[in-house]
């Protein structure tokens, strides 16, 4: 599907979408609302992600999850760490560039998990209604 390898993709109804789209998406940013996905499906794109899947995306956003998710559960068996201004192992702000404004988010309370197969740091984080997942690109070791 031409969709899926769109660089930035914003879906307002993303009912239709799903969990094997996610995966086979080539995005580098995509946003969905009104979407169907679960904290099942939150825990098994890390898990996939982590394994070397979505080799393409910066940033993923699912609108929509009224109660802020079951983390404990979400990151079971997956090792973990938060931000620490003292590590500096990534920036605490997060820029998106959308086309016409960039958006920083502070990532102060994401949760973050290294990529073993190329050493990238993704992180993941709740906030309002949605839950973030960026990727970090060319940190410096």
């Amino acid at each position: 599907m031409k969709l899926l390898s769109q660089t930035r993709l914003f879906v307002a109804n993303a009912k239709w979408f799903t969990f094997d789209d996610l995966l086979s998406m080539e995005c580098e940013m995509a946003v969905f609302q009104k979407h169907t996905f679960t904290e099942e499906d939150v825990k098994k794109f890390i898990n996939l992600w982590i394994a070397g899947n979505n080799q393409n995306l910066m940033h993923l956003r699912l609108e929509g999850f009224k109660l802020a998710p079951n983390w404990e559960h979400i990151l079971e068996g997956i090792g973990y760490g938060v931000w620490d201004e003292n590590l500096k192992r990534r920036p605490r702000k997060y820029n998106v560039h959308y086309i016409y404004r960039m958006e920083e988010i502070d990532c102060k309370n994401g949760i973050d998990f290294e990529r073993k197969i190329d050493g990238k740091i993704g992180t993941v984080m709740y906030q309002s209604n949605h839950i973030d997942f960026f990727v970090w690109q060319d940190l410096k070791d």
